[in-house]
Formats: structure tokens, C-alpha cells, sequence
């Protein structure tokens, strides 16, 4: 076992070194360029054509609206990425790792967008089977490149491999359930199962309905009780913001139960834990986005502003400032979830959690 997991971190640490950070924010830099920062600073325009428009169903073609493509996409993000990978992120890389989170953020604004304007242009519409508009990273290998062969491996691979990620999402949950409840790991391993098969077997249709209930109304509590967090330990705002300014560019040392950090180590969690957040550079993001009725991709490609400005800007942010302000990342040994409800529980006690 130990020989197994010397090899996984292994290829983590090849995978996620220093030549992915710099590619992933390369990508980001120059689709920014070339989008001539569009997505970063037309934030008025932005928000208008966004959230300003959360009621409209959209013209064109499509099988949801915009809308409710987003809460689609913003439910594989809200939660475990922004819970549990902040937490990861800060536990690893130190409170630096926030600022490196929000810089590739930034740019990684214009790489999800990319990523809409992709899904759209290049799906497909499933009339006889489901009567849905689907695309994803395998399609675009096929319908843009030609890759026919080079799509079905990919496809495979996503195959094989997605639920690993799941476990990895549920894990975040269940270690959070466990810290705030007692709750046996088997039990919400169980009911987390059920929930989804009721909400998938409807197809996405009730997918989205469902995600665009739960997703706002768990986004806006969790901000709510999040800077509450904030507000209590609100003397402390000043020092942590230095503490992380100075931990982004300067190593962090030991203290309490936490081992110290490099400069390598906030850039590279930093980086890693904001691509895992908001998902921009992954290809996840044009899944939900394929679906979405509008009259042109760039129109739903502002979502990858809105998404990732609420996922990472805020909600990270929030997360970030809650284990920090309350002195959970050094003087407990929880990581992932676990570690978020410990900082929720120390503001508010048990009901924290």
C-alpha cells in the first residue's frame, strides 16, 4: 500500500508541478489577450447578461435555459471544490495559496469562457434517444480536429476514471458529515447515492430543475454564514490579509499542527485547488454549457465569468478567510471538508457544523 501511494503522489507531483501551473496560467494570459480582457473588466456588461437575466429562458436553440446550464456547471463547483479544495490548498500550500487561487482565477475567467463558446460551437443535438444537446471533450476531439479514434480513447479514459473523482467529492462530504454529526461514513455514502440516482434518472432536464433550486439557496447561506464567521473575528481581518499577502511570495512557516509552506507549494496548491474550484481549463464546464438555449456562445459564455467570479472570488475567498481568521489550518490536523466545519464550528459552535 505505502508503494501504491509513494507512486500516486508521484505522478501528482509531475502532474502538478511547476509545468502545469505555468501552462494552465500561459493558457489563461493569452486567451485574455486575445479576448482583449473582456470578461475581467466589462463587469457591468457582464453581470447584466448574467445574473441580471436570471429569469429569461433564452432564445434559441437549446434543450435549458442559460441559467439553468449554470447551476448545472456551478453544482460540480459549489460545495466540494470550494469547501474541501480551499481547505487543501491553505493545509498544503499554506494561507498564501488564496492569492495564487484568485490570480489564476482571473485569467482563468477567459479559459472557461473559451470553454462555453467551444461546447456550444461544437455539439451535437440527440434527437432520437433523449432529445438533448450534448457536447463534451471527446466531441471536440471529433467535430473540430477530426479525431475520431482520438476521441473515443478520451472517452473511455473520462469513462474509466470519473468516478474516481466522485470518490474524491464524496469523501469531502462524508468527512465533513462525520466531523459535524457523528455520521457513520457508509450511511452518507448511501443517501448521497440514492439522491443522485433519483435527481439523474430524469435525465438533464431534471438535473438542471433541481441544481437550479438547491444551488443558489446553498451559495447564498453558505456566504451568509460564512461572513458571519468574518464579522465575529472581525479584529483579526487586518492580520490575516497581511498573513496571506505575505505567504504568497515568502514561505510560511510552522506553527501549531501546520508544517510550513514554500513559495512553490502556495503557487502550485494555489493553482491546482482554483482549476479544481471552478473547474476552468478542465473541459467539465462545456458539458453543462452545451445544453443551454441562446442565440449566440459567446452570450452563454459570460457565464464563465459568473461562475467563476462566485465560485472562486467569493465563495473561495470566504473559505479561505473562515479556516485562516480562526486558527484551524495550524491547530487542527483535519484536512479537506473536515477542516471548513471545525472553522464553522468554532465561530458557532456545535450548530456550526
Amino acid at each position: 500500500m505505502k508503494a501504491i501511494t509513494d507512486f500516486f503522489y508521484l505522478m501528482d507531483d509531475f502532474m502538478w508541478g511547476s509545468w502545469m501551473t505555468i501552462l494552465i496560467l500561459a493558457t489563461g494570459i493569452i486567451l485574455s489577450i486575445c479576448f482583449k480582457f473582456r470578461y475581467q473588466m466589462k463587469i457591468a456588461f457582464n453581470f447584466s447578461n448574467t445574473y441580471g437575466k436570471i429569469s429569461s429562458i433564452g432564445e434559441g436553440e437549446g434543450t435549458i435555459s442559460g441559467f439553468r446550464a449554470a447551476c448545472t456547471a456551478l453544482a460540480n463547483t459549489i460545495g466540494t471544490g470550494n469547501i474541501s479544495g480551499v481547505a487543501t490548498a491553505i493545509v498544503s500550500g499554506g494561507p498564501g495559496a488564496l492569492v495564487w487561487m484568485l490570480i489564476s482565477a482571473f485569467f482563468g475567467m477567459s479559459t472557461k469562457a473559451c470553454e462555453i463558446i467551444i461546447g456550444q460551437r461544437y455539439r451535437e443535438h440527440y434527437k432520437e434517444s433523449m432529445n438533448e444537446y450534448v457536447c463534451d471533450r471527446s466531441f471536440v476531439l471529433k467535430n473540430a480536429f477530426g479525431w475520431k479514434k482520438g476521441a473515443v480513447i478520451l472517452a473511455v479514459f473520462c469513462f474509466v476514471f470519473g468516478p474516481w473523482t466522485c470518490c474524491v467529492q464524496t469523501e469531502a462530504v462524508t468527512s465533513s458529515m462525520f466531523e459535524a454529526f457523528g455520521v457513520p461514513s457508509i450511511i452518507s455514502v448511501i443517501v448521497i447515492g440514492l439522491t443522485c440516482l433519483i435527481t439523474i434518472w430524469g435525465g438533464l432536464k431534471r438535473i438542471s430543475s433541481v441544481m437550479s433550486k438547491a444551488v443558489p439557496i446553498m451559495a447564498m447561506m453558505y456566504i451568509l454564514m460564512g461572513l458571519g464567521v468574518i464579522i465575529i473575528n472581525w479584529r483579526s481581518i487586518p492580520d490575516v490579509i497581511a498573513l496571506i499577502l505575505k505567504s504568497a511570495f515568502n514561505p510560511a512557516s510552522a506553527v501549531g499542527g501546520f508544517a510550513g509552506a514554500t513559495v512553490r507549494d502556495a503557487i502550485q496548491y494555489g493553482v491546482a485547488r482554483g482549476i479544481y474550484s471552478n473547474d476552468a481549463g478542465t473541459g467539465y464546464g462545456m458539458i453543462a454549457h452545451a445544453s443551454a438555449k441562446t442565440d449566440h456562445p459567446v452570450r452563454q459564455s459570460l457565464w464563465g465569468w459568473g461562475e467563476v467570479f462566485l465560485d472562486t472570488f467569493i465563495i473561495c475567498t470566504i473559505t479561505a478567510f473562515t479556516i485562516i481568521i480562526t486558527g484551524s489550518y495550524y491547530t487542527s490536523e483535519a484536512t479537506s471538508g473536515a477542516l471548513t466545519t471545525i472553522a464553522f464550528k468554532s465561530a458557532y459552535g456545535s450548530i456550526g457544523g
